[in-house]
């Protein structure tokens, strides 16, 4: 094979620079195939650092919702009194005890919903990253991990039917 071509006089190594870049090894070829990689390689990661940060923030949550239990067992005592001091911010208020147990209620739902919906991204993310590193063990271990409870209404429906 001819690797040198001439035209108007002048050497020119088209054929050799095309075989070059065919080859597997080329460095072109071994370029495009590292910014693949690392490509890759900065999704799994950056799916992995979010992971840990919902994971940071069900840990939070969940402090949240027991310091929340507390304040409401410490609510419902009899020698309690009529008014309760809360925390707003900057600054403390006293409101009735109703009042303060139907706040503190009222927060728990939104935490409640809070951590479910933390962990159901927990999950997807999850399997999301196993799928990404192409761990075939770990995909399959993974099977049915996003499955979801049948509720109240589901069981009491399903026991009506039957």
């Amino acid at each position: 094979m001819d690797l040198v071509e001439e035209s108007h006089g002048h050497h020119t190594l088209i054929q050799a620079n095309a075989a070059i870049l065919m080859t597997p090894t080329s460095p072109l070829i071994q370029l495009q195939s590292f910014d693949r990689w690392s490509v890759a390689q900065a999704k799994v990661e950056t799916l992995a650092e979010d992971i840990l940060t919902d994971k940071q923030l069900s840990i939070d949550y969940d402090k949240k919702r027991n310091e929340n239990r507390q304040a409401l067992r410490a609510l419902k005592k009899p020698n309690f009194g009529k008014k309760a001091t809360i925390n707003l911010g900057d600054f403390f208020i006293d409101i009735p005890v109703t009042k303060a147990m139907t706040m503190v209620e009222e927060d728990q739902k939104h935490l409640e919903a809070a951590i479910e919906d933390v962990r159901e991204r927990i999950k997807t993310k999850t399997a999301e990253l196993h799928k990404l590193e192409g761990n075939a063990e770990d995909t399959r271990k993974m099977a049915g991990f996003d499955l979801k409870p049948i509720t109240a209404d589901e069981l009491y429906r399903i026991n009506k039917d039957i």
